[in-house]
């Protein structure tokens, strides 16, 4: 009997589905790594420039503590900062120094990012990074070539201007002599 035939609109279901595609897609195409965590830390997923700037496959990383790619760079204080920072901000951005899967260490620009529930709870964190190794490496030859001598290595009258200052403003601070 066809005259108790249902029709149902469909099209807002559809739109979702469409819109979630979307977003699969951007996750998986970023240039920027990405990691999403829960809130306690554990890595629920990874996309493919994660993989490839951490050397770390999606199966070696999810289900672990984001500790995998702690550096030992940065101090417990920093952490601790970064982590109430975030918890009150719903925000955190700077660089941080990693470990890739050999070993090697790499600076990153990390922004990480609170994913909030409908009742205002955190389930999730977001985090973008990006390797800054070359950057920080250019930075460091840029300070070397402005405060060394190129042939001997020797400090060069820029740091020596630079220390003696230092030290004249020190020693006006405690008031004795130099």
């Amino acid at each position: 009997d066809v005259s108790r035939l249902v029709i149902k609109d469909i099209s807002a279901r559809k739109k979702s589905e469409e819109k979630l595609e979307l977003l699969a897609s951007v996750f998986k195409s970023a240039g920027e790594a990405i990691m999403i965590t829960d809130t306690d830390g554990i890595i629920k997923d990874v996309n493919f420039a994660f993989c490839t700037t951490t050397g770390y496959s999606k199966e070696d990383v999810v289900g672990k503590k984001t500790n995998i790619l702690n550096s030992g760079k940065q101090d417990k204080q920093y952490y601790k900062i970064m982590w109430e920072t975030l918890k009150e901000t719903g925000s955190w951005n700077g660089e941080i120094w990693s470990k890739r899967k050999n070993g090697e260490i790499f600076a990153e620009l990390l922004m990480i990012n609170t994913v909030f529930d409908e009742q205002g709870n955190a389930n999730h964190f977001i985090a973008l990074f990006s390797d800054i190794t070359n950057i920080k490496n250019y930075e460091k030859s840029l300070e070397n070539m402005a405060n060394y001598d190129q042939l001997t290595k020797l400090p060069n009258r820029v740091l020596l201007a630079d220390r003696l200052l230092n030290n004249i403003a020190q020693t006006k601070r405690n008031k004795k002599n130099l």
